[in-house]
Parts: C-alpha cells; sequence; structure tokens
C-alpha cells in the first residue's frame, strides 16, 4: 500500500527538524547523517532521497530556524517585529533564559560561526543568510527610530565591531 501525498513532506519536515536540533547542539562537522536519521526515527538510506549532501540539509535547518522564531515556543517571551523597538525585543529575546535552555531550537549563530569557518560555500551562505535577516532587522528597528544611518553611532564602537562597506 503507497505512503499518503504528504508523507514525503513530513519525512522531510521530520528530518530537517532532527536536523537543527543536533546542529545547534553540536555544531556542523559534530554531527553525522546517521546521527540525524536516527533521531528522526529514520534510517540512513532514505537520507539521499530527500537531501544531495549534509551541506544541503545545513541550509534547509538554518532556513528553517529563520521561518519559525524560536520565541514563539517560550513562555513569556515574545517579539513584535513591526513595533519601534523591535531590535531591543529580539536582543532581549537572544539574552532570555528561555533561548539559553532552549538548545536545540535556538539561533543557529550559537554554532555557525565556528561551522563557517571550516566548510563550504552552501555552510557559509547559510550564515549569511541569518547574519543578513538579524542585520536587517536591526536596520529596520533603526530607521523606526528615525537612526536611518547604519555608521551613526558607530564612532562610539571599537574599530573591530564596524562593519566596511555596509
Amino acid at each position: 500500500m503507497p505512503y499518503p501525498p504528504e508523507h514525503r513532506k513530513e519525512t522531510r519536515a521530520r528530518i530537517i527538524r532532527s536536523a537543527q536540533a543536533l546542529f545547534n547542539r553540536r555544531g556542523f562537522t559534530g554531527v553525522s547523517i546517521d546521527e540525524v536519521m536516527e533521531h528522526a526515527g529514520l534510517t540512513r538510506g532514505g537520507f539521499y532521497s530527500y537531501f544531495r549532501t549534509k551541506s544541503e540539509l545545513y541550509a534547509e535547518a538554518v532556513a528553517l530556524a529563520l521561518a519559525v522564531t524560536p520565541w514563539s515556543r517560550w513562555d513569556g517571551v515574545s517579539v513584535d517585529c513591526a513595533a519601534r523597538d523591535a531590535a531591543r525585543q529580539v536582543v532581549d529575546a537572544y539574552l532570555s533564559r528561555e533561548h539559553f535552555d532552549d538548545v536545540e531550537g535556538s539561533c543557529p549563530l550559537v554554532t555557525l560561526s565556528s561551522d563557517v569557518a571550516r566548510s563550504g560555500k552552501v555552510v557559509r551562505r547559510s550564515f549569511e543568510d541569518v547574519f543578513k535577516s538579524m542585520a536587517g532587522l536591526f536596520e529596520e528597528s533603526l530607521k523606526r527610530e528615525g537612526r536611518a544611518d547604519p555608521q551613526r553611532g558607530a564612532e562610539d564602537c571599537p574599530a573591530t565591531w564596524r562593519v566596511e562597506g555596509g
């Protein structure tokens, strides 16, 4: 008897959620395909019918982190991205106890920086996507506060923290 039409989509999502949890906990290089599939309750043999490479799976796991905000799962933590102080709200959520305790579902920036240094283009692009998303949110929040110039106030930051060329 064949699987229902939604089975493939649900199985793929289960693999991505499994990968996100493990990559957040141990980083890209610290997790094998076998571990991802076992954590998802599947065998390794099925992996390649859903993904070409581990890097492709990693990019999907990072994209999931951007699509589903972690604070939506945490009691007492919320972020209104349309609010004037959205950037402050994100920082508060990022530094919250709930985020600290939610290792498997937290922001991928926690492990991405070390992964980026040792990985190929797909992983680096994933890091760039997360970083640009966060920077865009902060830039939009600054615009709402009437501080549209991203270099405004940069003179107060150490030179090593400044981003050159936007």
